[in-house]
């Protein structure tokens, strides 16, 4: 007798039609999170990190972030069922149907798919997180009522789906060698950093990733813009200003014993508010270096 094979995952089956209410349409009904959680045996329900679902023939998938609690996830999940349930005309299925397939009601004379609809939410530093609903994911009668659906799903979504940006050691000097990464917390991957404006020190690039390394080659202030994407339509852009020091002074001024001495360090790049210390070797008997560059004394 040939072994049944298992069955499909609940939460990957056609959406089936009841009498239950809306926020109730998927076949296992108002029990959607358990599936996900804990997988039935002989079912096969995938990551724990995603929800699938089919519908009308279409794939609907969410991702779930890092460390997003059981609630945020049947938000998440719930919000695709809400989906389906607006395209189920589409396949001649809708609410009330018993024992489908049965006799739709009247098809819509037209169909309305939403425009990008985008919410935004801050980060602690006050950099805005937007997440935008892209174009043709939820339908309606009214181009006005699949806008509303797209915009409202976007903002009860916004928070859960936020990453924020965060800052790294911007002070470098001409000629060392550099690597940092940028910070980010939150938000769903893949992730992707790209330069919006504004240029990186000269001999520095930013990668994909988020690095920037290189070595400097020439002192100043440099400000840009990176922006970084998120799956799922996120998005958020962050200004920041590198400093690069160069000491500019080669040679020092010859002196003699017995003569007073005065001589000031010069360097190029960041505020001009420098603080200078010896950092190998010491200075003649008789002369001193304050923190600003101030060389003074009478050599001995």
């Amino acid at each position: 007798m040939p072994v049944a094979a298992p069955a499909p995952c609940p939460t990957c089956l056609q959406l089936i039609c009841s009498d239950t209410p809306d926020t109730a349409l998927y076949s296992i009904e108002a029990s959607l999170f358990p599936f996900v959680l804990n997988c039935p045996p002989g079912f096969d329900c995938g990551g724990a990190d995603s929800f699938n679902m089919l519908c009308c023939g279409q794939l609907l998938s969410v991702t779930f972030p890092p460390g997003a609690t059981a609630d945020q996830k049947t938000t998440l999940i719930q919000g695709l069922v809400n989906q389906c349930a607006t395209i189920l005309p589409l396949c001649n299925q809708f609410p009330g149907c018993k024992n489908p397939p049965c006799t739709p009601p009247p098809p819509p004379t037209q169909l309305f798919y939403n425009r990008p609809q985008s919410c935004s939410a801050p980060c602690p530093d006050g950099t805005v997180f937007t997440y935008t609903v892209p174009a043709g994911t939820f339908a309606a009668l009214t181009q006005a009522l699949a806008d509303q659906e797209a915009l409202a799903f976007a903002c009860k979504n916004v928070t859960l789906l936020r990453v924020c940006l965060g800052n790294f050691p911007s002070c470098l000097c001409v000629g060392m060698a550099y690597a940092k990464t940028i910070p980010k917390v939150g938000g769903i991957p893949p992730f992707v950093f790209t330069l919006a404006s504004g240029s990186l020190p000269t001999g520095l690039v930013l990668s994909a990733s988020g690095t920037i390394s290189g070595t400097p080659t020439v002192s100043g202030n440099f400000t840009f813009s990176v922006m970084l994407l998120s799956g799922n339509g996120g998005s958020i852009t962050k200004s920041y200003t590198m400093a690069v020091l160069e000491i500019t002074t080669t040679v020092l001024d010859a002196f003699s014993i017995g003569v007073p001495y005065d001589f000031q360090l010069l360097a190029a790049g960041g505020s001009g508010n420098y603080a200078w210390k010896i950092v190998s070797g010491t200075l003649p008997p008789g002369l001193v270096m304050d923190n600003t560059g101030h060389i003074t004394g009478t050599p001995t």
